[in-house]
């Protein structure tokens, strides 16, 4: 700076040279600031980085500690306590699957001594990973009796791994050779190509013969599943594939890949990863998933019946159906009277309804894996014939909150209409019931119900129709459009030994026939919306006016 004026007194440099130095020495400071400033930002940004790093290194340490509870006696000796709390009615004090609850248990519990876990992510013949476990304790095994332990922490579920690991002894074995299970590999799917289903749809049916415990439509109805036994010598049914959402690995491409390639240990599933190439066992995948529906039928409590004014359809597989949905309803077992059933074969079913001015059909379809017919088991056990009733109460109470029949069979106060067919032999009966054991068949004569059932591929499609009215309004329901009918259903499968009492039922709901669209319903609609159109334009043009009116008024 002082050279610069020094320059300047001197005159040897000129005036434009003065100035640009002037400048500068005028933005030095700026650029000194600005240097300052952007340092400032720096050292900050690298601080926030730091402590977020140092945070999420924390919080990453904190939710290890929560996922991995370590095995310390200490927490050996908690997992003990919930166990017995928690786990020993089903799986035994032992661990070996003989609790109190197991003889009323389908499945039975798991034999946790033996190490054998269906659901792994382990190779085959490798014990599962402790994550493994803690999901299974954590999520439950759908289609059983096991639970989600929802209600139990993190922390406690672990301690409950560690405990249930010391009734195998194998356990210890891998952890005193430092053995550690391998992880099962799994590509990315393949796409579910037309071609790739039809492909699976081969070696399903041909290569791998799957249908034989499977069934040709996934239904577990294959001519070896009567026989099957697991590895503890319980009978054991093979998956229905047609229901992905009780697939006990789960449901996803990845989830049915991983049970191709590893099989489900303890039971007769084996493992396929050998003599089979990925592109082979990605088909079969496909075409395993393609046997489920897209979407799980619906479950409500009311049963909407459809109008139409043309004849109801005849046959279970008439078009007609396919223009109304299906109401999936569970089933559960009489465990209220004895003898009392624990164990039911058919826990869903699944029902259509239609009607027209006269009369009302119903398409009930439900999974059965044998067609069964009065007889006798190589065995020796009693086989009962297949049967289905659907329940109505005599007289349609008042209003949905009203009153209903006990759902067991009605009572004393409250008599119920049955509509029964049984599979051996192929008949349709209407009974009336006031109670479970007290029971009267109608007539032949004053018989008013018809319909048709087929068998096919481990599947049942019952048909059953009636006239809305009858002429017996003394025992026969009597059923009227617009009002909420209660409606139940009863299911006996003959071959798992299923009668009289011993059956599957549902609870109470209700069947709604839906409002009939005549012409003076469509008439009387396109009247009251032509009404409500002129109102809402008559309405509107006297706000404009008011609004025009107090314009003029203020301008005035």
């Amino acid at each position: 700076m002082r050279q610069l004026v020094l320059n300047r007194e001197d005159g040897t440099k000129n005036q434009n040279e003065y100035m640009m130095q002037q400048s500068i020495i005028k933005l030095k400071p700026m650029f000194i600031k600005k240097n300052y400033l952007c340092l400032y930002f720096i050292i900050s940004g690298i601080v926030i980085l730091l402590t977020l790093s140092l945070q999420s290194e924390f919080f990453y340490l904190y939710a290890q500690e929560e996922l991995t509870i370590r095995e310390t006696e200490e927490n050996i000796k908690a997992g003990k306590t919930i166990y017995m709390k928690k786990c020993q009615y089903c799986h035994g004090i032992d661990g070996d699957g003989e609790g109190p609850a197991a003889p009323f248990l389908d499945p039975p519990p798991r034999d946790l001594t033996r190490a054998r876990y269906k659901i792994i992510s382990t190779e085959v013949g490798e014990l599962p990973t402790d994550q493994d476990i803690f999901n299974v304790i954590s999520n439950g095994i759908p289609d059983t009796s096991m639970p989600g332990w929802s209600s139990l922490s993190k922390k406690e579920i672990w301690q409950v791994v560690h405990y249930i690991k010391k009734f195998a002894e194998r356990f210890d074995w891998y952890k005193e050779i430092k053995k550690v299970s391998k992880i099962v590999e799994i590509d990315v799917p393949q796409p579910a190509t037309e071609e790739s289903i039809e492909r699976g749809r081969q070696i399903y049916m041909k290569k791998l013969e799957c249908w034989k415990c499977h069934g040709e439509g996934g239904r577990g109805d294959g001519p070896s599943a009567p026989e099957l036994l697991d590895e503890w010598e319980f009978p054991i049914k093979p998956t229905n594939l047609t229901k992905p959402w009780k697939f006990k690995i789960g449901s996803s491409e990845r989830d049915i890949y991983r049970a191709i390639i590893t099989g489900t240990a303890g039971t007769p599933m084996p493992a396929f990863i050998r003599g089979n190439t990925k592109k082979e066992l990605w088909d079969l995948t496909n075409y395993v998933k393609s046997l489920g529906p897209k979407k799980r039928p619906q479950r409500t409590t009311v049963l909407k019946s459809k109008f139409i004014s043309d004849n109801l359809p005849k046959d279970v597989n008439d078009p007609l159906w396919n223009s109304t949905e299906a109401v999936e309803f569970p089933l559960f077992g009489q465990i209220l009277e004895e003898p009392r059933m624990y164990t039911p074969s058919v826990d869903e079913i699944y029902v259509k309804s239609i009607y027209n001015n006269n009369e009302i059909v119903f398409l009930i379809e439900w999974d059965d894996n044998t067609q069964s017919k009065h007889g006798t088991t190589k065995d020796g056990e009693a086989v009962y014939a297949d049967s289905l009733a659907i329940q109505f109460p005599v007289k349609i109470p008042e209003s949905p909150v009203s009153p209903r029949p006990f759902f067991m069979m009605g009572d004393l106060s409250s008599f119920v209409n049955l509509w029964l067919w049984e599979s051996d032999p192929n008949v349709f009966k209407e009974l009336n019931a006031w109670g479970i054991k007290k029971k009267k068949d109608q007539s032949e004569e004053s018989k008013d119900i018809e319909g048709k059932a087929v068998y096919e591929q481990g599947q049942y499609k019952l048909l059953i129709k009636r006239n809305l009215t009858t002429s017996d309004k003394k025992d026969d329901i009597q059923i009227e459009v617009n009002k909420f009918i209660p409606i139940s259903f009863l299911v006996w499968d003959g071959n798992n030994g299923e009668t009289e009492n011993m059956m599957a039922i549902s609870s109470w709901y209700y069947l709604f026939l839906e409002k009939k669209e005549t012409g003076v319903n469509i008439l009387y609609s396109a009247l009251a919306l032509f009404f409500t159109v002129i109102v809402e334009i008559i309405f509107m043009k006297g706000i404009r006016r008011r609004a025009q009116y107090k314009s003029t008024s203020i301008m005035t």
